[in-house]
This record gives C-alpha cells, sequence and structure tokens, in this order.
C-alpha cells in the first residue's frame, strides 16, 4: 500500500458525473494527512509521470492533473477519459 492510497480512494469516490475536480494543497494534505514540501515548490511534483509514486495515485485513479498553481496552491484534477 502507498502512502498516496489515501488520495486515489478519495478520487475514486468522486461521482461519475464529476469530470473535473478544483482542489487546493491544503485539501490533498488533508487527505493525505501529509504532503511533502516539494509539492509545494516543485510544478515537476504534480506531473502527469508514472514515474512519480503520488503521479501512480491519481492516474490509476483515472485523473490527471492540470492548471497547477503553485502560488496560488490550488490545481485541478481531471478524468483522464476527458483531456
Amino acid at each position: 500500500m502507498s502512502k498516496y492510497d489515501p488520495l486515489k480512494q478519495w478520487l475514486l469516490g468522486l461521482e461519475d458525473a464529476v469530470v473535473s475536480k478544483p482542489v487546493t494543497l491544503e485539501q490533498v494534505r488533508h487527505i493525505l494527512q501529509f504532503l511533502p514540501e516539494s509539492a509545494y515548490v516543485l510544478p515537476q511534483w504534480w506531473e502527469n509521470n508514472r514515474g512519480h509514486v503520488q503521479a501512480r495515485a491519481w492516474m490509476d485513479a483515472g485523473w490527471m492533473t492540470e492548471n497547477v498553481d503553485l502560488k496560488g496552491r490550488q490545481l485541478v484534477f481531471r478524468r483522464s477519459s476527458t483531456l
């Protein structure tokens, strides 16, 4: 089990009708009960790259990240099938 599984489970639990889910970094931190400092300062932390364990969590749930705004501390998760 990955430490990012709570995020995966949260995304899997969203209703099928939800295709785009804006979130703040604080919301993600709350879901995971942690968020590494790199998530707040490195845009590549949020890249849809299966080489990163955190990205596998959202991608395995069928979601991708977009509109990552580290200064505003927010991003959007979008269902992969809608990209």
